[in-house]
């Protein structure tokens, strides 16, 4: 059950950083506390995890709209190169759609010497479930006339010194789903997320849907930026390096939390998401290691690209306990047990099923 009490929300980004956990990166991050998750069905911009690779350019540190000044230069392999004023956004069809945002690195601490793997130590709380108001692509692109060796898309971000931040991701994706987004959960995209204009890739980990956008290129091969080569690859145990695109299916455990004393009945509760390109059939918790399964209730799904909640209620025995969750998708593909299964140097694309201890008293 969502809480949607607004009255208490940060109005600052001093208060932003107050109330998430900070983490050590170049760049500012902030992990959002499961209780912020829980309460709203779209996350907040004040209470939304932030993940930046470099500085803020100059003007966007803030909760505050930046005014949408500046340009958007779209280029590369189409017939008809155009700079649109950002301002002029607003003149195109705005498409709405609900979207997870996740890190690739959300779940990082939860791998087998979590510590000695580089990169920050992100709990559960590298995710937010957003309304999202946008460019579609697709209308932006319609009288460019791609041309037919165009396979990526290309993003470049206003931060960094001087070569941006840039990442690729596949044309057809971003053409099927993508849109350049100016609005957050109905609001103006606040600075500290990348207003005024950044990249939304729906079902996308986050790193491809850059922010403080002011270029997009169609290209044959996925940029050299180091972002996009050295960065956010996910090594394989068979020497593949493959970018962070697409979101694992996943289970979120939100209550009970990490060590906390429960009395009476146990109400465990949390959310499950992917890609969109499936839908989640269900999501079943074991508290027997895994011997024995109950299958929770899952909401309907309101967007396919959004995450939906679940809730199981159950009488357990007075001691300590560990409940392990786990969803399925329509196809059969379920989330690994053991976090082992995928680990990665890096620390990327965490899905492995949740496991939280807690004590019935």
């Amino acid at each position: 059950m969502t809480i949607q009490d607004r009255s208490n929300l940060p109005t600052t980004l001093a208060e932003k950083r107050a109330a998430l956990r900070p983490l050590e990166d170049r760049g500012e991050v902030l992990e959002t506390p499961l209780a912020l998750l829980r309460a709203y069905r779209f996350t907040p911009q004040s209470v939304a995890f932030v993940r930046n690779s470099n500085p803020y350019p100059e003007g966007t540190e803030t909760l505050e709209a930046p005014s949408m000044t500046g340009t958007l230069e779209v280029g590369g392999l189409i017939g008809r190169p155009f700079t649109l004023d950002l301002a002029d956004l607003a003149s195109f069809p705005l498409r709405e759609v609900e979207a997870v945002m996740q890190c690739a690195g959300n779940g990082r601490a939860f791998y087998r010497d979590a510590h000695l793997i580089e990169g920050c130590q992100w709990g559960r709380g590298g995710v937010m479930n957003v309304l999202w108001g946008g460019v579609p692509l697709s209308a932006l692109l319609a009288d460019s006339h791609v041309l037919a060796d165009a396979r990526f898309l290309t993003a470049t971000g206003g931060d960094g010194d001087g070569d941006g931040f840039e990442k690729s991701v596949p044309l057809a994706d971003a053409l099927d789903v993508g849109i350049v987004a100016y609005r957050m959960n109905g609001e103006a995209l606040g600075g500290v997320h990348g207003g005024p204009a950044r990249l939304l890739v729906p079902g996308f980990y986050g790193t491809v849907n850059v922010k403080w956008l002011r270029k997009l290129t169609l290209t044959r091969d996925e940029t050299s930026h180091e972002a996009q080569q050295e960065r956010y690859r996910t090594l394989h145990p068979d020497g593949r390096r493959t970018p962070c695109w697409r979101q694992l299916l996943k289970s979120v455990i939100w209550t009970p939390e990490e060590g906390e004393i429960v009395r009476g009945t146990v109400t465990f509760s949390g959310c499950a998401f992917n890609d969109g390109r499936s839908s989640i059939s269900k999501v079943e918790l074991s508290v027997d290691g895994g011997r024995s399964w109950s299958e929770a209730t899952l909401e309907v799904e309101s967007s396919r690209f959004g995450w939906r909640r679940w809730e199981l209620v159950a009488t357990l025995a007075r001691g300590e306990h560990e409940v392990w969750c786990r969803a399925t998708d329509e196809h059969g593909v379920t989330q690994p047990l053991d976090p082992e299964d995928d680990w990665n140097p890096d620390g990327y694309e965490f899905n492995a099923a949740d496991k939280v201890r807690f004590e019935v008293r």
